[in-house]
């Protein structure tokens, strides 16, 4: 394998090793799209590429409504506000669909929905599989 990847080198197929991966990220980066996943396997590595726009944090609080984001912004955190106006999008969102869109890990969803529990802002309609969120606008 060395060999192969040595000749390949050498008749200048390739530019140098491990100068890729930098490349497609910086490519997605500037083209606004989420950056790939690197995964090893046992015999090699795995890249997925995603085709589509990396999401925006400050675009799921266009739904709150005018000056309800402002209002919110002196009372929660920028993940809460983005887990909110995902929930007024799409009332049966997931919580992995809320990590992907937000960019922030599944534990890190699940502690701001405890705490906008908590503070009344949002509640579970229904069991877990095919409930909802039903956000409480009353409570801005």
């Amino acid at each position: 394998m060395l060999l192969l990847k040595t000749g390949r080198f050498l008749s200048c197929d390739i530019e140098r090793y491990g100068s890729g991966i930098i490349r497609v990220r910086k490519i997605c980066k500037e083209y606004g799209i989420k950056e790939p996943d690197f995964n090893e396997l046992a015999n090699g590595f795995q890249v997925v590429l995603y085709n589509e726009k990396a999401v925006k944090k400050e675009r799921s609080t266009e739904k709150l409504g005018e000056g309800l984001g402002e209002k919110l912004g002196e009372r929660l955190g920028e993940n809460s506000k983005a887990i909110l106006g995902f929930m007024l999008e799409e009332p049966h969102i997931t919580i992995p669909e809320i990590a992907k869109k937000a960019g922030i890990s599944e534990t890190a969803v699940q502690n701001n929905i405890k705490k906008l529990k908590d503070r009344k802002f949002i509640e579970r309609v229904g069991p877990d599989k095919v409930g909802y969120w039903k956000v409480n606008k009353n409570q801005y």
